[in-house]
């Protein structure tokens, strides 16, 4: 060969070149690298000769990672760097991502970029992003009398950078707590790097209610709700107040997704008994492919499932190209692709294609794939294949597709068979996902003072989302359970009617899935502020908080009420700052001073339904204990406030005569309406709201003894 002529009797000649299979005297569009040529003649001799192409230095990428930075937080972050080849460069994520940098990341394995030169020249490079350095808590707690505060908590921290800072959901700032009475209890604890960690203990009351556990179902499958915790309760007084984390009220509990649920039983005396129920779920079925080459031509090849998780023992089914076979294994078969169903003991069911290849068949790699879009949209997906062996050749993909390459996917499984010039086969699958639809985030937790309820409000804008899912994290650290599912364009608030923020903080996090039932990854957590507050020197008020989690701000403000003052701002501290504040100037008589903390967020919630950025704790005062909220529910039948929802007016009818004063507040603090109304028994007052904005408004109702009543109005 000279100058990529070909000389010499016979002829013609068949020229063949690799990598790639392609033909001809003349091949272009190369990248750099060394290229072997095969030369063979009429006669059937074979010349092979090699060149080298140099030029730029050779492509190639790296990818590096940094992980997040607490355990719970998705601030992970990946970057490339592409030397060589010519530039620009383009960079695409197994993730869908593109470009040369992505932020926001969970801990992710084997997440690879593809880039791309200018020449249209590839490579290719895996990284991981790391778990963040764990952060441990641990509590151990001795159990309290009945009537008595005798209980008594300690706690071990591990991780993390000290020095350490605690607080207990009872203010306390110390290590341990002891003199306390039974309840469920909380800490949290910060790093120097404001790393966060978290753990409920239990105290319960030696003599009161014995809470037995008979069975706990486990959950099926995967993602299934029907697990079921089933307890028997003895002892103590009748009768029990039951209380489950769900919300339910009854002795069992059925129709439960994998995760912990908190029993809380208080017998007829006040003795309270805790219990935490754990149901687990299987891990999901994955079948890894084998196989046994078979003679190019022949049925002696072998395809092999190998099946981890589940719920074993498994069954197998093979499909009719394979003889419809039920062992692990199908036998004598030839090269191609065969598709098994894998069902566990559980009747969960999975599937996977297995490729057998022949012995001297060419050999298939996938470098890369792309999720598709989802299914009601279009395909978006594709899958780069390259093949290499005695070539040309001749590509049939399962969809019908011959070409090398495949574009324009739906979701669902690929497989290519790959024959080479000899009628030798072999074969290669993949499994191309739906691509996640954007990440909704909360904008905002707060806690609806008149009931002690926390809500939650999202970004709504996201495109293409069916649904979003809201989650709340258990007594279990970093383990969410379900609470809510919300139709996207339906509202972009949450309320949860079921954990109290007078007795604990609560973590919410949300998720978004469209048409296709793909999710989204998880959003940041959200904390509102929890506040505590103790009788301090000379009846002076302690206050202690914890910081809110998912946004960032520069103040904590401090409100106080009196119900001859009404709501005041007591003072301002900036963020970093401890936690606590002494507040000596409380009017008397001293358990009659309400104090809520509150951070004002500058976040942005798209076109959001209800207008609000400002996150409030839960109201607390001096007399208060672990779940007093400041209405008393036995004297708010005293009140009737009806329509609300309502666009005009909203009507309130009181219970007793007497003078009131009514106050309304925006969900910022703003007084927007101050009236006094004096009633006979069952009259009715009227509040005229035409002219509010829409959103939430806080009615407060100043009784004739002096107490406040709280409500929640929505304005249409």
């Amino acid at each position: 060969m000279s100058g990529g002529s070909l000389f010499g009797p016979p002829i013609p000649y068949n020229v063949t070149w690799q990598p790639g299979g392609m033909l001809g005297d003349t091949i272009s569009g190369l990248c750099l690298g060394t290229y072997t040529v095969t030369i063979v003649d009429n006669n059937s001799c074979t010349l092979v000769d090699s060149v080298t192409l140099t030029g730029p230095a050779i492509f190639n990428v790296s990818a590096l990672s940094t992980a997040p930075t607490c355990p719970g937080l998705i601030d992970g972050s990946a970057y490339a760097i592409s030397t060589g080849g010519t530039m620009p460069y383009f960079l695409n994520w197994s993730n869908s991502a593109t470009g040369d940098s992505i932020t926001g990341l969970d801990t992710i394995s084997n997440l690879i970029v593809m880039a791309t030169d200018n020449n249209g020249c590839t490579a290719t490079d895996t990284v991981n992003v790391n778990p963040a350095n764990p952060f441990f808590l641990t509590l151990s707690a001795t159990n309290s009398t009945c009537s008595t505060s005798t209980g008594s908590i300690s706690s071990t921290t591990t991780g993390g950078v000290a020095p350490y800072n605690y607080l207990w959901n009872t203010g306390d700032i110390t290590t341990s707590i002891s003199s306390v009475p039974s309840g469920q209890y909380f800490l949290q604890v910060y790093d120097v790097n404001g790393c966060y960690a978290s753990e409920v203990a239990i105290i319960n009351d030696n003599g009161g209610a014995v809470i037995s556990l008979n069975s706990i179902t486990d959950v099926t499958c995967p993602g299934a709700s029907n697990g079921a915790v089933d307890v028997s309760i003895s002892g103590g007084a009748l009768p029990y107040t039951i209380e489950w984390s769900t919300g339910a009220n009854t002795e069992d509990i059925s129709g439960v997704s994998g995760s912990s649920y908190d029993l809380v039983v208080t017998d007829n005396n006040g003795c309270i008994t805790s219990y935490i129920a754990t149901v687990t779920e299987p891990a999901d079925i994955y079948i890894a492919e084998g196989f046994v080459a078979s003679g190019c031509g022949f049925s002696n090849g072998r395809a092999d499932a190998i099946v981890s998780g589940g719920t074993a023992p498994y069954t197998y089914m093979w499909d009719a190209t394979a003889g419809n076979q039920t062992t692990a294994s199908a036998f004598n078969v030839s090269s191609g692709i065969y598709k098994v169903i894998v069902t566990d003991n559980n009747a969960c069911i999975d599937s996977a294609f297995i490729s057998v290849a022949d012995t001297t068949g060419p050999s298939v790699d996938i470098d890369s794939t792309q999720d598709a879009g989802c299914i009601l949209n279009g395909g978006a997906g594709a899958v780069w294949i390259t093949a290499t062996g005695d070539g040309p050749f001749t590509y049939l993909w399962n969809n019908g597709a011959t070409t090398e390459d495949v574009n324009s996917l739906g979701i669902g499984i690929f497989g290519v068979v790959v024959t080479d010039t000899n009628g030798c086969k072999a074969g290669a699958s993949t499994y191309i996902r739906g691509l996640r639809p954007g990440t909704a985030q909360i904008c905002l937790a707060t806690v609806d003072t008149s009931n002690n309820h926390n809500i939650i409000y999202w970004n709504d804008t996201v495109t293409g989302v069916a649904l979003y899912e809201i989650f709340r994290e258990t007594s279990v650290p970093n383990q969410y359970n379900q609470i809510a599912t919300i139709q996207a364009g339906t509202a972009n608030m949450f309320e949860d009617s079921v954990a109290n923020a007078g007795n604990k903080p609560w973590r919410y996090r949300i998720k978004a899935t469209d048409s296709c039932g793909i999710e989204s990854y998880y959003s940041v957590s959200h904390k509102p502020i929890h506040l505590v507050v103790a009788t301090g020197v000379g009846n002076s008020a302690d206050l202690s908080w914890d910081q809110y989690q998912g946004v960032s701000y520069t103040h904590y403000y401090i409100h106080r009420y009196h119900f001859t003052t009404g709501w005041v701002l007591v003072d301002s501290i900036p963020f970093g700052s401890p936690t606590a504040y002494n507040d000596p100037a409380g009017l008397l008589p001293a358990d009659s001073n309400y104090y809520l903390i509150e951070v004002d967020a500058n976040v942005t919630c798209g076109e959001s339904r209800v207008l609000v950025n400002t996150s409030r704790s839960n109201i607390r005062n001096q007399a208060a204990g672990p779940t007093l909220a400041i209405n008393d529910p036995a004297d708010e039948n005293n009140f009737t406030v009806f329509p609300n929802p309502s666009k005009n007016e909203f009507n309130i009818k009181f219970g007793q005569q007497g003078k009131y004063v009514l106050k309304v507040y925006d969900a910022r603090g703003r007084l927007v309406s101050d009236e006094n109304a004096f009633v006979n028994a069952k009259a009715v007052t009227q509040i005229k709201s035409a002219d509010w904005a829409q959103g939430v408004y806080f009615l407060q109702v100043i009784c004739p003894d002096g107490k406040a009543k709280n409500f929640k109005l929505i304005k249409q």
